[in-house]
């Protein structure tokens, strides 16, 4: 009788125990590829940059991950190179946060390559990504000090744009050739308004195409065109007629100095922009009030 329950007990002990156990190989074994510049970042910042054997080839940080093989393009996995490293390596994971062309995702099920794809292009789907890689890696403690992270940069945002007396429209201007600009809905005009700022472009699309002419009817208080990996932005407008009659020009309010990857990129970097943009907006709400 007493063997029969010791027997019972030690089954329902491994019934219990062998799920943990199995999860935490699958943890140990896992290895990433990520097709996403932003989701590569964050798998550094939370520690797994060992964990990671593939990149895009549009994901440039940090310098390390430059040293990685590449896997595709931006959103466009190539499935044969993936099944064939899946042969080395059982415990591949893809991450994506969209994929081209539409029946990729079938393809890849066919292979039986797994793969998570799902957005990342907000502040609240980049909360989500840090939850999900935090619980597949068992990294869950640098998951959570990641959203702290966040949570602490983002109330100060929020606290310092309060302050604002008087607030600025902003167009921000995302690329030249054609001319494209960020409308509401869009990540530029969610980061705007968090701080203190208000988007010029209203009634628009989240990102649309305008024209020089536009612009200057629009004429915003100041234009934000980021640098994009070293090229000014700024200079395919400054020969056009309209440049010198903008009031932003006119009044040295061009923000062009912050690299482009550290606000347009949902990423750990996003932030520290965000940070870094409301400095150049309202400089006045970073000063201590004088004693």
């Amino acid at each position: 009788m007493m063997n029969r329950f010791r027997k019972s007990v030690l089954a329902c002990l491994l019934f219990l125990v062998l799920p943990v156990l199995l999860f935490a190989a699958e943890q140990e074994n896992l290895k990433i590829v990520s097709l996403s510049p932003g989701l590569t970042e964050l798998v550094w910042a939370l520690g797994l940059g060992d964990r990671m054997i593939a990149r895009s080839s549009v994901c440039d940080w940090p310098k390390e991950v430059l040293k990685l093989p590449v896997a595709g393009d931006y959103a466009r996995a190539n499935p044969e190179w993936l099944a064939v490293r899946k042969r080395q390596d059982p415990g591949l994971l893809l991450i994506v946060d969209e994929l081209y062309p539409a029946d990729t995702e079938k393809v890849l099920s066919e292979l039986q390559i797994p793969f998570r794809n799902m957005p990342c292009r907000t502040i609240a789907d980049y909360r989500i990504w840090v939850r999900y890689l935090g619980d597949i890696s068992g990294r869950t403690d640098a998951a959570k000090r990641e959203l702290e992270r966040v949570d602490s940069i983002l109330a100060g945002i929020r606290a310092r744009a309060e302050t604002v007396k008087t607030k600025k429209r902003v167009l921000w201007i995302l690329g030249t050739e054609p001319l494209v600009a960020a409308g509401p809905g869009s990540l530029p005009d969610t980061v705007l308004c968090a701080t203190g700022a208000v988007n010029a472009a209203e009634n628009t699309a989240p990102y649309f195409r305008t024209s020089a002419e536009w612009i200057l009817k629009t004429d915003p208080d100041v234009l934000i065109l980021l640098n994009r990996h070293g090229t000014d932005m700024a200079t395919p407008l400054e020969g056009h007629p309209v440049w010198g009659l903008l009031r932003a020009n006119r009044t040295g309010n061009v923000i062009r100095d912050i690299p482009e990857d550290e606000l347009f990129r949902p990423g750990p970097r996003l932030f520290e922009g965000m940070e870094k943009l409301q400095k150049a907006l309202y400089p006045e709400v970073f000063r201590r009030p004088e004693k």
